[in-house]
């Protein structure tokens, strides 16, 4: 599979299993409604029991979806991507590498990070103008965020990152934080009522971080003119 229908795949990927949970959402209210229609109730007072009974159990079908199962896929999206553009930095820069017969690889090269290696190789080495400064800065958010996924589990408060995490909610569009009670330190009445800062992702975000790589990497193919975008091989 080439780069960009890399990017293209985890797009469709996220889009598709949206889609389906929502589907399957509806399936299963859809079927406890029609079993408690089968329930038989001989009066009023256990009609309205049954009821409330059925609300309940509804809420906690929709709160699955649309929270627990919706944060967990947006949470692993951001993980994936955020993964593909660390090994596609690489596949790009070994393909320059052999295309332009270069004497100097990616991994020969030392730096604080592989964004800054990639830059390092893209300018000193092969030439090219490298990943301007604000498209730098996207790939630096979309990591802080896959770090705090993937060190807390999204709790801000826990984050090596947390100030920047705070920062990023307040100017990137589909992300925000929310005071939610996250189990552990509630049950051991650590912190008082145990509600910590936990980092969302909405639907949004997931695009438009995903647009936004995809146009880095449009424009690291226009650069080196070697090759095509899907000329790169990134199967695992």
């Amino acid at each position: 599979m080439g780069i960009m229908s890399s990017f293209h795949g985890l797009g469709e990927f996220l889009q598709t299993v949206e889609a389906q949970l929502e589907e399957a959402k509806h399936l299963e209210l859809g079927r406890l409604r029609a079993e408690y229609q089968t329930v038989e109730v001989n009066n009023h007072e256990d009609e309205m029991s049954l009821v409330g009974e059925m609300h309940a159990e509804l809420q906690i079908v929709e709160r699955q979806f649309e929270e627990t199962f919706t944060f967990t896929l947006r949470y692993s999206f951001v993980v994936s991507l955020f993964g593909l553009v660390e090994t596609q930095l690489r596949a790009v820069c070994d393909k320059i590498s052999e295309q332009k017969y270069l004497n100097l690889h990616l991994g020969d090269l030392s730096g604080r990070n592989l964004l800054d290696r990639t830059n390092k190789f893209l300018e000193k080495v092969a030439g090219l103008r490298g990943i301007p400064a604000e498209k730098c800065e996207v790939i630096i958010d979309l990591q802080k965020v896959r770090d705090c996924i993937v060190h807390s589990n999204g709790r801000v408060a826990l984050s090596r990152d947390k100030q920047h995490i705070r920062h990023l909610c307040t100017r990137r569009t589909g992300l925000s934080l929310v005071e939610a009670d996250l189990g552990l330190h509630a049950y051991a009445g650590i912190g008082g009522s145990g509600a910590e800062e936990l980092l969302i992702i909405e639907r949004s975000f997931c695009y438009e971080q995903l647009k936004a790589i995809q146009t880095i990497f449009a424009d690291l193919f226009e650069q080196a003119g070697c090759f095509g975008p899907d000329h790169v091989d990134v199967t695992p």
